[in-house]
């Protein structure tokens, strides 16, 4: 949900100006209620935006695929060579694991009790081991996206836009998530005030000043 809309489903609050300071012609426990809300709306948002910059990642990771095995195609700074060099490996060493994990699956089934036991350890380091070398991939291939100089490969500059696009949403649901929270301390905190002027005074006198 968007902030437009989540101000469309809560009545609009005129905020006074007293001698008390600003009063938002709302009761406590309203305020505390639309707190919660838009505090719950915060959240979401900042989830959605975590799963933007990953979705981001994703196309920045396809780009530098795109990179690495088009490496001929556009001018590597020299520093980022060694970087490019160690993604061509681990990309090596994760096509090789699944070589091996394809063929642990055939002796697999035609082996016997123990022996299958043997095969299934064999095949759970060896996930072990892939899972390692691909998460370590897609981290150089991330860095490789991000300083490859553009243009370069037609696929990887189509992905890195994606991923600016990507990233430009995710940083103003960040924005608008802050500004969502803002609003919820700031009406907390009138609600405390609120309460304490009930205590000293046995009714919400802020709120009856602003009223008059």
């Amino acid at each position: 949900m968007s902030t437009d809309s989540l101000a469309e489903k809560t009545t609009e609050w005129p905020e006074v100006q007293t001698d008390a300071g600003p009063v938002t012609l709302a009761t406590a426990e309203a305020l505390r209620s639309r707190a919660a809300q838009w505090r719950a709306w915060a959240g979401d948002a900042a989830a959605s935006a975590n799963g933007l910059r990953t979705q981001a990642e994703d196309h920045l990771a396809q780009a530098g695929a795109a990179l690495v095995s088009g490496d001929k195609e556009w001018p590597i700074p020299a520093g980022l060579q060694p970087t490019i060099d160690g993604a061509r490996a681990l990309t090596q060493q994760v096509a090789a694991n699944d070589d091996i994990g394809a063929s642990l699956k055939l002796e697999e089934k035609s082996a016997g009790f123990f022996k299958r036991i043997s095969v299934r350890r064999q095949e759970h380091h060896l996930e072990q081991d892939r899972s390692r070398a691909s998460e370590q991939l897609r981290a150089l291939l991330i860095q490789i996206a991000r300083a490859a100089p553009q243009p370069s490969v037609s696929a990887a500059d189509t992905e890195r836009t994606a991923a600016a696009n990507l990233e430009t949403q995710a940083a103003s649901l960040d924005a608008k998530a802050a500004s969502t929270r803002d609003s919820a301390n700031a009406w907390d905190e009138e609600a405390k005030r609120r309460d304490d002027a009930i205590k000293a005074m046995g009714f919400d006198s802020l709120y009856m000043a602003a009223s008059l």
